[in-house]
């Protein structure tokens, strides 16, 4: 029996074509999925291989064995490390090395009466205390950090005792020219601080020619750095808290201003400038700068409340170093009431709640008065 529509001998060869092509691609896809695979298993066995050469195995004992190409990926991997880590200077806030070797401090007594303007140096200090002396004058110390750079500083001026409580916070080079009998008692029996008077080093100091003796001795951080030397080793400062500028739409627009003692006498007013978030300080009604041209700033100002009692005919004071008492605090445009006290060897201060304040890193200046000194702002 004849089957039911047979195919005519092209239909069957155009059949047959189909089973072949049909045939055809299904080797070639089979084919492709597999090399594909293979090509992938090379992949991933070239990657291994390259990964094996430039990562050092670990061995039984923890140690990494050597590899060219390990260790040129540890030492990429070290440097990123190391230029990622820094940390706050004690003594301003400002970002360091993480590993810069610790710092030694010198703490430099400066004249600061009509005669000893302009100033060297003053204003490149992280760090300046201001404080009563004789005939209602001040003076300042001066505190830099063993790297610093300055090639001039002064005039040097004489030491007293509340300083000295100042400069051994810092376990500092004390550099002076002389002092009170009090001070300079201490100096020789307390062992408070390094101390290094001109009278015995004077090869660190120098008479500048062009102004009258006292108000011409001058000393630099190059020659001071040459008695570090002999230092023993300093302790680590207790450092205050610091903390980065507030932003600029955050500070005040309107002018604020600082201002301490009485006209006609000793009187400092210190201009916020919000662009640069620093205080301008003010003389009298004169911007004040160093000798160099540098105007003298500060990112933190504190004002110092304290007892000062006047000791002698020649007028000679003690200043309450330890006890405590109110403060003043001038930061990112705003001034507000604070408070201080001793503690940990630091003077430290302290905002209404009790809470230590947070200086912002940079330059500060700290005005140590007397009780009843007018402040306004």
């Amino acid at each position: 029996m004849q089957p039911m529509n047979p195919k005519t001998p092209r239909e069957q060869s155009s059949a047959t074509r189909g089973v072949f092509v049909s045939h055809v691609a299904k080797a070639l896809r089979e084919k492709r999925w597999h090399d594909l695979a293979m090509w992938s298993v090379l992949t991933f066995v070239s990657i291994a291989a390259f990964a094996a050469v430039g990562f050092a195995a670990l061995d039984q004992s923890g140690e990494i064995r050597e590899s060219r190409a390990g260790h040129l990926l540890q030492r990429v991997s070290d440097q990123s490390v190391v230029a990622s880590k820094t940390v706050r200077r004690p003594l301003d806030g400002l970002m360091v090395p993480a590993d810069a070797p610790a710092a030694k401090y010198v703490a430099v007594m400066i004249d600061n009466i009509a005669e000893a303007l302009p100033q060297s140096g003053v204003s490149k200090a992280p760090l300046v205390i201001e404080a009563p002396v004789e005939g209602g004058l001040t003076r300042l110390m001066a505190v830099f950090p063993s790297d610093a750079d300055v090639a001039k500083i002064g005039p040097v001026r004489s030491a007293r005792p509340y300083y000295v409580d100042w400069a051994s916070e810092f376990d500092a080079l004390y550099a002076h020219s002389g002092g009170s009998p009090e001070a300079l008692t201490r100096l020789r029996t307390g062992g408070e601080v390094n101390d290094f008077n001109e009278f015995y080093n004077g090869e660190a100091f120098w008479r500048d020619a062009v102004r009258s003796a006292p108000h011409n001795l001058y000393t630099s951080t190059a020659l001071l750095k040459k008695a570090f030397g002999a230092m023993e080793e300093t302790r680590a400062l207790s450092a205050w808290k610091f903390k980065d500028d507030t932003s600029p739409e955050d500070r005040p627009n309107e002018i604020v201003k600082l201002d301490l003692g009485e006209a006609g006498k000793w009187n400092v007013r210190w201009v916020y400038d919000k662009e640069k978030n620093v205080w301008i300080r003010v003389i009298g009604k004169t911007v004040q700068a160093d000798a160099d041209g540098s105007t003298v700033l500060a990112k933190n100002v504190v004002v110092q409340i304290t007892t000062v009692v006047v000791l002698d005919e020649i007028g000679r004071r003690r200043v309450d170093t330890t006890s405590g008492g109110d403060a003043f605090f001038a930061a990112d445009g705003r001034v507000i009431g604070a408070s201080w006290k001793k503690q940990d060897g630091r003077t430290r201060f302290y905002d209404a709640a009790g809470n230590e304040l947070v200086f912002n890193a940079g330059t500060t200046w700290v005005e140590v008065v007397p009780t009843g000194t007018p402040i306004n702002y």
